[in-house]
């Protein structure tokens, strides 16, 4: 099979370690995210906020609250563009070696997909600091609405969704083999530091996939009923869990699992093997 990936040897040393740092801070960008995120589903969760406000756009409303908040929101900008570019680096250049098979491919154009979405989340916040209006929290049902104009869109919508419960249940596999340790370097770690990071890596994956696959059957119900108000994100799937029996304690569990998934995005800032070579 032909090799779909451009080489890194033609960029520079100096080049590469800009990437290398940026993608660095870009995991500390995403971490700040997901562990504000999974704090705020916490707070749902014990009856002190609302899942609505569980959200990227959430978190990004919440910086801006804070004293230094329209620092502190491009010093996010700059994380997530730092992430966006590595995102874009692991689908065209493979530095990871995802490879140009089938199962390679998929993963490489779920890497472009995630830069995509991560592009789109930092210009929400720009439009903000600009003063230009940020991003809608409906943002979904704008682009799902527009999808399901075209006379394919139903279906298109149901693939997506089946993607991203596929995702989800790829991220359980993760978990439960601890395959997010392949690209750490954890020479020289402590025994019981490295349990704890698959114990939080573990945690964190698995909450993840439980909100992708919610996420994923609010996406196939609105291709199936050509109606792009079920498209939910993070925070529908919040008030999913909610609604459950003895929803708060699930919404809970998952929340503090969210969390664990931020603190992991700090351990891959410090320990990701990062292969530009």
């Amino acid at each position: 099979m032909a090799n779909y990936s451009l080489s890194t040897s033609h960029i520079g040393h100096e080049s590469q370690e800009w990437i290398k740092k940026l993608a660095r801070f870009g995991f500390v960008a995403k971490g700040i995210i997901y562990v504000l995120l999974g704090i705020m589903a916490v707070m749902a969760a014990i009856g002190q906020g609302s899942t609505q406000e569980a959200s990227k756009n959430g978190v990004a409303q919440l910086i801006f609250e804070q004293p230094f908040g329209r620092v502190l929101a491009i010093l996010l900008v700059i994380g997530l563009a730092g992430y966006v570019i590595w995102r874009f680096v692991e689908a065209i250049m493979d530095p990871q070696g995802s490879g140009s098979d089938s199962k390679g491919m998929v993963k490489r154009i779920g890497y472009f997909i995630s830069g995509l979405l991560y592009t789109g989340f930092a210009v929400s916040i720009i439009k903000q600091l600009i003063g230009s209006g940020g991003g809608s929290s409906n943002s979904q049902q704008t682009w799902t609405a527009k999808l399901l104009e075209m006379e394919a869109g139903p279906f298109i919508l149901i693939v997506i969704g089946l993607i991203i419960v596929a995702s989800g249940i790829a991220q359980f596999i993760k978990a439960y083999k601890a395959k997010f340790k392949k690209h750490l370097r954890l020479e020289g770690v402590q025994t019981e530091t490295r349990k704890w990071i698959t114990r939080i890596g573990k945690i964190g994956f698995t909450a993840r996939g439980i909100v992708w696959l919610i996420v994923g059957y609010f996406i196939i119900r609105a291709g199936m009923q050509s109606d792009a108000s079920e498209v939910q994100g993070s925070q529908g799937a919040f008030s999913f869990l909610q609604q459950m029996s003895y929803g708060h304690w699930i919404l809970l569990v998952v929340a503090i699992g969210v969390t664990a998934y931020g603190v992991f995005q700090f351990v891959k800032a410090r320990y990701y093997q990062i292969n530009l070579h």
